[in-house]
C-alpha cells in the first residue's frame, strides 16, 4: 500500500516552517523594524521645535523688557496700586521701587485704578525703563501718577528704596 508523505517545499514564500512559526517571525521581525522608527519619531517630536523656530523659555525671556517704578522717600500720599491689564502688580508706597517684566510692544501702566492717567511705554526686548511714581493734586485729595525717569535718578535713589515683589501679569 502507498505511503501518503506530506512534502513541504521551500520556495519564495521562505516555506519550511510551518504557518505559527512564520507568523510569529513575522511578528518579531515587524516589531525589530518598528523599534527603530518609533525612537526616530520620538527624537523628531523633540527636536521639531527647534526645526520650526519656536522658543525655548531662555529665548522668550528676551522678548520682554525691564520696568524700574519708584517713589522716592519724599512723595507723600498712600500706597499706589501699580495695574497693567487690569491687574494689580504691585502696592508701591513711598520710598519703595519695585521690578516689572513687560512683553515687548506698547504697553500701558496705571498709577492706581482710581487714577485718570494711562502711562505708555514702547517696550523693546531686553530693554530697561525707569517711571517714577508722583502725587499731585491738593493736600487733600493726592492723585497718583506715572512720569518718565531714567537709570541715573534710579540708581541716585536707589539705597534709599526699598525693593518691593510685584506679580508676574498674566498673558
Amino acid at each position: 500500500m502507498p505511503r501518503a508523505s506530506l512534502t513541504i517545499a521551500a520556495g519564495p514564500s521562505g516555506s519550511g516552517i510551518p504557518q505559527a512559526e512564520r507568523q510569529r517571525e513575522m511578528a518579531l521581525s515587524y516589531s525589530a523594524t518598528m523599534k527603530p522608527l518609533l525612537t526616530a519619531f520620538a527624537i523628531l517630536l523633540l527636536v521639531l521645535p527647534a526645526l520650526t523656530g519656536a522658543q525655548s523659555a531662555d529665548d522668550r525671556a528676551t522678548d520682554y523688557g525691564s520696568v524700574y517704578v519708584f517713589r522716592t522717600p519724599d512723595d507723600s500720599g498712600g500706597a499706589y496700586s501699580l495695574t497693567y491689564q487690569n491687574q494689580t502688580l504691585a502696592k508701591l508706597k513711598s520710598g519703595a521701587y519695585t521690578v516689572l517684566r513687560l512683553p515687548a510692544g506698547r504697553q500701558y501702566l496705571l498709577a492706581d485704578p482710581k487714577a485718570e492717567q494711562l502711562y505708555g511705554l514702547d517696550i523693546q526686548a531686553g530693554g530697561s525703563y525707569y517711571v517714577r511714581g508722583v502725587s499731585g493734586g491738593n493736600l487733600l485729595r493726592t492723585k497718583p501718577s506715572l512720569v518718565t525717569s531714567n537709570a541715573r535718578e534710579f540708581e541716585s535713589q536707589r539705597a534709599s528704596l526699598n525693593e518691593i515683589p510685584s506679580v508676574v501679569p498674566t498673558p
